[in-house]
This record gives structure tokens, sequence and C-alpha cells, in this order.
């Protein structure tokens, strides 16, 4: 019988879910302390997860990027406000977790855990591998917002990566270098001059074409942005149609 972890706070809210859910599916209730939780999944090995991330905190954060890291077959679900989600805007952009937005019933929680169940891979049966063929943008901004928005625009033909950081973005261009990468003219600590600066140090990224994106328009500011030669420039929030055309020109 498929196994679902229950994750979250020991309260009402939990508690509601789970006494709903225990009546039909196989489900084991999991407190959100991240040391309890790696137990729990090596012990319990469960199918699939659900997170309520009520009364959840800025604490919780290595627990969403932990259970990021688990390999799964179904997606992790996770039950939240606007606000709760919010919170862990950054954790929860990875395409592993699917959200459930409240106010949401019991039964449609319990009806979205088995329509992933059922999506899963069977034990033992070999299922071919889809290769993803397409070409690799990465998009690095500290904006949550403008990351959900840029990725919305182009992931139907590109496949696409994120950070909220320089170093983040130079870390994943060890690990998987990009065809194309977009990036934010303003952030914090390491802004985008030091992490193009970074990415041209790098031999084997000497070619590799650079987006800017800005959210100032004035002259003066546009000249600092074109004196770093970049493939392109927008201005924020950019066009879709002429950031798509931008980009199939170039890679």
């Amino acid at each position: 019988m498929d196994k679902v972890l229950f994750i979250g706070k020991f309260n009402e809210s939990t508690k509601s879910i789970q006494k709903y859910l225990k009546d039909h599916i196989n489900v084991q209730m999991c407190s959100d302390n991240l040391d309890i939780v790696k137990s729990m999944v090596q012990m319990y090995k469960p199918n699939s997860i659900l997170i309520n991330l009520n009364e959840l905190d800025e604490n919780n954060k290595p627990l969403l990027r932990y259970v990021n890291e688990i390999d799964l077959k179904t997606s992790v679900l996770v039950v939240g406000t606007e606000a709760e989600c919010q919170l862990f805007s950054v954790e929860l952009l990875s395409s592993k977790f699917e959200i459930l937005k409240h106010p949401i019933s019991n039964d449609k929680i319990l009806d979205k855990i088995n329509e992933v169940l059922s999506n899963k891979t069977k034990p033992g049966k070999e299922v071919e591998a889809k290769q993803d063929d397409r070409k690799t943008i990465l998009l690095v901004d500290d904006s949550p917002v403008m990351l959900r928005s840029l990725k919305k625009m182009l992931e139907d033909q590109y496949r696409i990566t994120m950070a909220t950081s320089g170093e983040q973005a130079m870390q994943i261009i060890d690990k998987d270098m990009p065809n194309l990468v977009i990036l934010d003219y303003e952030m914090p600590v390491c802004d985008g001059r030091q992490t193009l600066e970074m990415i041209r140090a790098r031999e084997d990224a000497v070619d590799l074409p650079v987006i800017f994106l800005t959210g100032h328009g004035d002259a003066k500011h546009i000249k600092s942005v074109l004196a770093l030669n970049p493939a392109a420039y927008f201005l924020k929030p950019p066009m879709p149609d002429k950031l798509l055309t931008t980009i199939s020109g170039l890679i």
C-alpha cells in the first residue's frame, strides 16, 4: 500500500487534515523537526509527502530544502495560505513542490494525493526516461516574483533553472552549464556586474550569452549596463514576445 508522510505542526489545522486522511489512505504524521523528518523518511520510506505550512516559520526553510532533495516518484504536496506560501517563496520555486492553496477542503487534498500517487512510477515497471533536449536558460534574480514570472514566460520552450543570488548562480553553472543567462542587474551583495565578471572569468563561459534585466530606464543607468557588453538588456518587466525573439536569436 502507498505510504504518505504528513509533515506539520501538531496544531488544529494539521489534526483536522490527518484525521480525515487516515480513514482513506496510509498516512503517517511527523513533526516539523528536521532531524525527526530525516529519520522518518529513512524508516517509513514514503511514496509521497504532504506538508502543512500552517504555523511554520523561517526556521523551517532547511526542512523544505531537505524535502526537495528526497528521491521521490511523486510531487511533494504543500498546503498553505497565500501568506504562508510567500514566506517560503524561494524554497517552493522548485518544480518538485505542488501547492494547494487555502481555502481547500480535506476531500480536495485527498483527491490530489490520490492523483499524484496514481501517476507515480510503479515498482518494477521499466519506464523509458524522457530526455529533455531543450536548451537551458538560467534565471538569476533576488525577486521570487520575477523568477516565477520569467519561468512562466519561457518554460514551454526552454528548460529553466533558477538562482536568487550571484553566488547561487555560479554554483548552478558549475553543475549544469546553461545555454543562456538572464541576469538581474540590481541585486544585493553580489550584483549583476559582479556576477557577469565571475561568469566571464570562466574559460568555458566566455561566450555564454547574458541578458541583463534592469528596473531603471534613465540614460545614465542604461549606459552603465551597456558598458558591460551584455548580449541584450530589457527593462522590467520584459515583454514575453520580444524576450523570446531575442533569445531565439542568441541560442
